[in-house]
């Protein structure tokens, strides 16, 4: 048994209509439960407490004091309507950093999308590293100066070119992260 206001995560006697991502979240006095079938539907009850949770929780700096947060008591059952529930990245038109896109995989986690199209290649810009091809983006990674004055802008806030791509590594280890975040 779960000692005195402990949060239980578990994937025991879960009803099968909850599927892979869904969960049953109940918070009581003596403590959380959240079960679910799947891992997913662990992760998407967990992004639920966090909901409910006041929204200094969120903070870059850890908020003090945490003795005053608590949620409300609720009886929750959830599971998604549609299988495909994402959000395009365009990284073709801006080359946003590895970071950036992170933030992003966080963001839709925490509103349980579980898709992330992220928009690579184009004639506007070439953002994946391709051994065999480096010219690929050597030219499509960056925007020339000869762009000035047509129709879109290449130039960021500093007067210099924009661009960049990500190496193969950077790919891989973003492909983790979002799929540690379902």
């Amino acid at each position: 048994g779960a000692s005195h206001r402990a949060i239980v995560l578990t994937c025991r006697d879960a009803p099968d209509s909850l599927g892979a991502e869904g969960y049953q979240l109940d918070v009581r006095p003596d403590g959380v439960r959240v079960v679910a079938a799947a891992p997913a539907g662990l992760f998407y009850g967990v992004q639920t407490q966090r909901q409910l949770l006041p929204p200094e929780i969120e903070a870059d700096q850890p908020a003090t004091p945490a003795e005053g947060w608590s949620l409300p008591a609720v009886s929750i059952t959830d599971r998604p309507r549609f299988r495909w529930r994402g959000l395009l990245l365009d990284c073709c038109r801006h080359f946003l950093s590895p970071e950036f896109v992170e933030r992003y995989i966080d963001l839709l986690a925490y509103h349980k999308l579980n898709v992330l199209h992220w928009h690579l290649t184009e004639d506007q810009g070439w953002r994946i590293e391709i051994e065999k091809y480096p010219r690929l983006t050597e030219v499509g990674a960056y925007r020339p100066e000869t762009m000035v004055g047509k129709h879109f802008d290449p130039y960021v806030g500093d007067g210099k070119p924009h661009g960049g791509f990500y190496t193969q590594d950077e790919v891989r280890e973003i492909v983790d992260y979002a799929r540690a975040r379902y």
